[in-house]
């Protein structure tokens, strides 16, 4: 029997915390398009349940044509140097082909040829149907060309931007569902008894109170709420960069946003990846079958660091061009909300070597970055992001760093001070909670961006100049 779901896929307080104090919410929806489309935000959590489909087994039924869809595409163009016959890519030319076409007599519809050859079938994600498509088999299949030729690709990043933020989002919800699931299965699982314990005939206790069992959950929250965070906050820039009604605060937003949308669908996904094995190893040998749950949540979080480009690609994306765009503006603009976080953990009264370190990780970014765009523009691109790689997970561990070091401003504020918006009472514990996932980042993973860093700057070649026939 499969074990019963206990757990929420995110709690409320976090939800309400993030909205309210990590982001000014109430001042988003005061701006002249929200409060003109009369937002009503429901703050209300989806149950687990609602994200399960995910694991459901394919439907045939599911992959049958649905009448009036369109598929955006980036077709074949005809090759002019060779009289229109020679087909190559379009460098961006948009078609739009229907299964169905609708004729102008009447409007009924009419058969486009395009065809599903098949079922793709996959580890994860199997409520959602991956198709193989046919277009014009019979020669009879018709599109139209959106917006200008041969400039697909611009067009194309305008929504994969977009949608690299929904990756970052489904990473978090992966990740967050299983952590949920983990913490509630480690407070009713018993095995063991302290260290500390002399009598082997004591009952035993909980698997949530042995220290490696917590190591691992406080791990897996620190990712989990740190990507949350971030997800929230890019979204939130996302929403100013184009309603905000003053025209420098837009273009500063723009920016940020811009420099943070790669660490917003990469970390969430690799390091979510990380956590759902966690939820796996708290599990023990239950959670390696398929009656429990995480097991299928690690097969979802797969796909997250493949689709709307790698991590490669948006290691390349983040250090060859938006950190160094318009001379590092976005970078620039980063740094001074990083300060004014650190300023607010110093008059919250955070723990001073932590806003120490999250201020030296905003100066060994800024030095690192100036230095590979110094060998970019030296003509050597190649040296500049040969550990592009690195230099992402170095820019994510610090950007996370902040996240938390916020959070940490909020929660030590909570359990001394003034009461956040919108509480009756203080939560000790879920304060605390916060300040002990804050301490495990900064004081355990921050400092590994010295070592991302020297990586960076000594241009470790093994892979560089290795042959791919020697494997």
């Amino acid at each position: 029997m499969s074990a019963a779901p206990t757990n929420p896929l995110i709690d409320d307080r976090d939800v309400e915390l993030i909205l309210d104090e990590v982001l000014d919410l109430g001042r988003l929806l005061r701006l002249p398009y929200f409060a003109d489309h009369d937002l009503h935000l429901g703050r209300r959590s989806r149950s687990h349940r609602q994200h399960r489909p995910h694991d459901a087994r394919p439907d045939p039924r599911r992959a049958r044509r649905h009448e009036g869809r369109v598929a955006v595409l980036r077709p074949q163009a005809p090759d002019r140097s060779h009289g229109g016959r020679c087909p190559r890519p379009a460098g961006g030319a948009v078609g739009v082909p229907t299964p169905r076409l609708a004729t102008l007599e009447g409007g009924a519809l009419v058969d486009n040829d395009v065809a599903v050859t098949g079922l793709i079938h996959k580890i994860g994600w199997r409520g959602l149907p991956s198709l193989a498509l046919a277009y014009g088999e019979r020669g009879d299949c018709r599109g139209w060309l959106v917006g200008e030729p041969h400039q697909g690709i611009r067009y194309m990043f305008q929504m994969m931007n977009e949608a690299r933020i929904m990756v970052g989002l489904n990473s978090v919800a992966t990740a967050l569902v299983a952590y949920h699931e983990a913490v509630g299965y480690a407070r009713t699982r018993t095995q063991g008894r302290p260290v500390s314990a002399k009598d082997p005939a004591a009952p035993q206790v909980a698997i949530a109170r042995h220290p490696d069992v917590r190591r691992m959950l406080l791990r897996q929250k620190a990712i989990a709420i740190g990507g949350l965070v971030l997800i929230a906050r890019v979204s939130y820039y996302a929403d100013l960069a184009e309603h905000a009604p003053d025209p420098a605060e837009r273009e500063r937003a723009g920016r940020l946003l811009d420099v943070l949308t790669p660490v917003a669908k990469s970390f969430p996904a690799e390091r979510g990846f990380e956590a759902n094995a966690l939820a796996i190893q708290v599990h023990g040998g239950y959670g390696y079958s398929s009656e429990y749950l995480p097991e299928a949540w690690l097969r979802d979080q797969k796909l997250n660091s493949i689709h709307e480009g790698t991590t490669g690609i948006q290691a390349l994306d983040l250090l060859g061009r938006r950190a160094v765009a318009r001379g590092g503006a976005g970078l620039a603009a980063l740094g001074a909300e990083i300060a004014a976080t650190c300023a607010r953990a110093r008059t919250a009264g955070v723990e001073a070597t932590w806003i120490a370190a999250v201020e030296r990780a905003v100066s060994v970014i800024a030095g690192l970055t100036a230095e590979l765009a110094g060998r970019g523009l030296a003509g050597s691109a190649e040296a500049m992001v040969l550990h592009a790689t690195d230099y992402l997970d170095l820019f994510a561990t610090a950007v996370i760093a902040w996240q938390w070091l916020d959070l940490a401003a909020i929660a030590q504020q909570a359990l001394a001070g003034p009461l956040p918006r919108g509480r009756a009472s203080r939560d000790a514990g879920y304060y605390r909670a916060k300040l002990a996932a804050a301490q495990y980042w900064i004081r355990t993973e921050l400092p590994r961006i010295d070592h991302l860093a020297a990586l960076c700057r000594d241009g470790e070649d093994s892979y560089l100049h290795l042959d791919p026939d020697w494997l």
